[in-house]
């Protein structure tokens, strides 16, 4: 079968190149028309908590902290189930 079809592109050179050239057309056209938010988003994901801890001293250093590190503990725990025993904490 592929011989077949080298055996009727050798034959029709002129069909296969305006194919070709068809084809070519259509993706840089379709490549010009495609919609700016058809590609993905690649900015950071970022989250903004808000909270009131009463019990944490008035600084906000040490609510950071709190946040920060409880996030990490949790992220290091999921990168822990998912990549196995090579992960460590550091």
């Amino acid at each position: 079968m592929l011989s077949k079809l080298i055996e009727f592109s050798l034959k029709n050179r002129l069909l296969v190149i305006l194919v070709f050239a068809a084809m070519m057309g259509a993706g840089i056209l379709t490549l010009m028309r495609i919609p700016i938010d058809a590609f993905p988003d690649t900015t950071s994901v970022q989250v903004q908590i808000n909270a009131v801890a009463p019990a944490l001293r008035t600084g906000i250093n040490e609510t950071d902290q709190v946040v920060i590190q409880g996030s990490f503990i949790v992220m290091s725990e999921f990168l822990k189930s998912r990549l196995g025993a090579g992960c460590t904490d550091g």
